[in-house]
């Protein structure tokens, strides 16, 4: 019931796509091939912005994340940070050595690795102080570290791992780069704290033999009084439950007060167009909406219009009273013509836009190559090549080459866009694996206004082609003719006036939807026996369920409640969006899914450690064990949340969502693994006489 045909590297060229679909329309099948019913564009500027902003957010992460490891821990900071660099250099090899691409979930990835890859070495470190704390010797306090802290370093990452195991395959191409990348992460973080920093510490030791470790906690005790509090949590547990139900309870009113609007047009079907405006140019929201109404009149598109349509900011906006001004801006309809409605945004805005129409002339519409305006260079006269007399242009130097005339231009244009126009497009994949080509662009007929052309000729050759010598040649599908005329015809037709365009279709909405559930259910079920068998009691397994389900609910709740107040004065303060649940959405719950039971799984660790052989677990014991992790829970949260910061500031519009929905998620999941995931052990147990819990 589905199938999928790859043109490898460079994709499909026009003759070899309509060879396929003749030879499929010919053969058996009783079916046909109809237009795509999913589409994504992104224009050079978008995708070029959004790559700049992505890679601004992974090195401000890496950078921010580094100088908190080199200030709080010092020497170990230091030793951490290189884990940390070697941890991204590994990533970025094998990304390489396996020939993958990187998307722009793929980057979030990548910043969500740095913010996590310090969790182990936190674990070590406050296991290697712990130790000191009971008086043992720096070498013994290091070996005994670095023991006790790898059940728990390896029960936290497997768990995450199961999460990028699921998304690669349920997912699509976009977020399969984000499972991909953190999945790397993962299996570097491992290699890198357990081994690389052990040897690096070990080999200091024996070179300094140093006695003392240098922490900041351990130099300023107040610090140090403050990660190790001596909480009765679970004495609070009631007051717990009561906040969690009603953030619970509320988050689902607000969700279902939203209804179907809170799901992305990846799950309703549906175009999303994103555009820049001209230099200088700038529009208030109010004045885009009014547009868009008007826009919905003239195309008859009334889903450009009311509810059916949405419109947010995209980069730096600008309140002046009550209105918001911004240069760039992302419109999402539940249209899913995506022709119709990007001709009416080109429409409407077209006095704000930097428009870059089709170029269309004489023959563009040609496959075939002998149907086409293409010649051999075969006289030293342009005129003589191209059965137009009247052209007594010099063309000696290109002899043996190609010349395309593109006559009767529908719209005037100079010679230096359209070069412009085909540079670019030397650059896109299906071209960039030409060999040098050496091309110019001669103007023919004048148009009315200045330096503008109604008639042009491009003149080309290169090193390998000479078709005064073999002029056979010039049928080669992968010939200099063929391929010149492939490039120039995509560089007029090709429209990038609007940043980028997406559009999905009923069909592909559904098995989004579909998939969405399946990766969910699947991971929550693996983990759970994954929790089971590590624990050896299914009440563990059904404790960090409930937490995740806490932790799924509260942040939707959170993401649906951004759709009501981010065009208000708070969201604007706040920088929120009208988030939508949408794949990246999807993948950022998995994510939550799988780091608060990173956070839920170290403190079940030590529980599991301070039991020992008893059969149930006390009061006392569960105080004793969140009180013993805290310092690693504020210290991990901390440095994943100053990843992601940097990632909601300045990682741009495409990772938005997904950025706010992990801070929500981590915020949420460090809570409840203190607040519900422990306590609920408790259920079910005959409890010993309460003891002191002070």
């Amino acid at each position: 019931d589905r199938g999928i045909i790859t043109g490898g590297q460079s994709g499909f060229n026009d003759i070899e796509l309509n060879y396929m679909i003749r030879t499929l329309k010919a053969g058996a099948i009783q079916g046909n091939l109809i237009g795509p019913i999913s589409q994504k564009t992104t224009g050079p500027q978008l995708g070029q912005d959004n790559l700049n902003n992505g890679l601004q957010a992974a090195i401000w992460a890496l950078v921010v994340v580094a100088v908190f490891m080199a200030i709080y821990y010092m020497f170990w900071g230091i030793v951490a940070d290189f884990a940390l660099f070697a941890n991204m250099v590994l990533i970025l090899g094998m990304m390489a050595f396996l020939d993958a691409t990187f998307t722009l979930p793929g980057i979030a990835g990548i910043v969500l690795t740095i913010g996590m890859a310090v969790d182990a070495n936190v674990l070590i470190f406050e296991r290697i102080r712990e130790e000191l704390d009971r008086q043992s010797e720096l070498s013994t306090a290091v070996r005994l570290g670095y023991e006790k802290a790898f059940t728990t370093i390896v029960d936290a990452n497997v768990t995450t791992l199961i999460t990028c195991v699921v998304l690669g395959y349920t997912a699509t191409a976009e977020i399969k780069g984000f499972a991909i990348t953190l999945g790397i992460g993962i299996m570097a973080t491992l290699f890198t704290a357990l081994f690389c920093t052990r040897v690096i510490v070990t080999l200091y030791l024996s070179v300094t033999n140093a006695r003392q470790l240098g922490m900041l906690s351990i130099l300023v005790p107040a610090i140090r009084r403050r990660l190790t509090p001596n909480i009765n949590w679970i004495g609070k547990r009631y007051a717990f439950f009561v906040i969690s139900t009603v953030l619970i309870v509320s988050g689902l009113l607000v969700m279902n007060q939203r209804g179907e609007d809170m799901f992305d047009i990846e799950f309703r079907g549906g175009t999303q167009v994103g555009f820049d405006l001209a230099d200088g140019k700038t529009l208030s929201l109010d004045n885009v909406r009014q547009r868009l109404t008007q826009a919905a009149k003239d195309s008859n598109i009334p889903e450009l219009a009311g509810n059916g349509a949405s419109v947010v900011t995209v980069g730096d906006s600008q309140t002046q009273g009550n209105l918001v001004y911004a240069n760039s801006f992302s419109i999402r309809t539940l249209s899913q013509d995506a022709s119709a409605v990007s001709q009416a945004i080109k429409t409407e805005f077209q006095d704000v836009l930097n428009l870059t129409r089709q170029i269309q002339f004489d023959g563009h519409d040609k496959s075939q190559l002998r149907d086409a305006p293409v010649h051999p260079i075969v006289s030293r006269i342009l005129g003589d090549n191209i059965n137009q007399p009247g052209y007594d242009v010099e063309v000696a130097n290109d002899l043996g080459g190609v010349v395309i005339l593109m006559d009767d231009l529908k719209s005037a244009v100079t010679t230096k866009q359209i070069e412009e126009r085909i540079n670019r497009m030397r650059f896109q994949p299906d071209f960039e694996d030409l060999s040098y080509r050496d091309c110019r662009v001669i103007g023919l007929d004048r148009g009315e206004v200045g330096e503008t052309y109604r008639s042009v000729a491009i003149v080309s050759t290169d090193r390998k082609t000479n078709y005064v010598e073999d002029l056979e040649a010039f049928d080669d599908p992968l010939g200099l003719a063929q391929t010149e005329w492939n490039l120039v015809k995509q560089a007029m037709l090709r429209d990038t006036s609007l940043g980028s365009v997406s559009n999905f279709q009923s069909q592909v909405s559904k098995t989004m939807k579909q998939n969405a559930i399946v990766a969910l259910t699947l991971s929550l079920l693996a983990v759970v026996i994954y929790i089971w068998f590590r624990f050896g009691s299914l009440r563990y397994g059904l404790a960090a369920i409930a937490a995740l389900v806490h932790d799924v609910a509260v942040a939707l709740g959170l993401v649906a409640l951004c759709g009501l107040v981010y065009d208000s004065s708070i969201g604007h303060a706040l920088g929120l969006s009208d988030f939508k649940i949408n794949l990246a959405m999807v993948a950022a719950l998995l994510t939550i899914v799988g780091y608060s039971l990173n956070d839920t799984i170290v403190v079940f660790d030590r529980i599991r450690e301070n039991r020992g052989r008893l059969a149930t677990v006390s009061r006392a014991i569960i105080n004793q064990s969140i009180n013993q992790t805290f310092s690693r829970t504020v210290l991990t949260s901390g440095t994943t949340l100053l990843a992601l910061l940097t990632l909601y500031l300045f990682g741009g519009e495409g990772v938005h969502g997904f950025a706010f929905a992990m801070i929500v998620g981590i915020v949420i999941g460090t809570y409840s693994s203190i607040a519900i995931a422990s306590p609920i052990l408790l259920i079910g147990q005959t409890l010993a006489a309460k003891p002191s819990e002070s």
